[in-house]
């Protein structure tokens, strides 16, 4: 189960970052069809805001995975360096 964590943690930031930017899209397709089925005149705000959600929505989420990929690889990268350490001591 804690075997190989830093691929795991790698793999989790992955599939978090999809399912964000799966979110973003679906709440931007919702901003955009609740505003423009409205009895409001603000149609043209309303595609414009939904645009604007999804793509800053699945931006954020792909730029907020670095922080666990990147957590990931470095705790991959210190078990390959602290086998390499113990294996050299003997």
């Amino acid at each position: 189960m804690f075997s190989n964590i830093g691929r795991k943690i790698q793999i989790a930031g992955k599939v978090f970052c999809w399912l964000g930017i799966f979110g973003a899209i679906l709440g931007g397709v919702a901003v955009w069809y609740t505003i423009t089925t409205s009895d409001s005149a603000m149609g043209i705000m309303g595609i414009a805001s939904g645009i604007l959600t999804a793509i800053l929505g699945a931006l954020l989420s792909w730029v907020g995975s670095f922080t666990m990929v990147g957590f990931g690889k470095l705790v991959e990268n210190s078990e390959i360096i602290a086998d390499n350490i113990a294996k050299s001591q003997f």
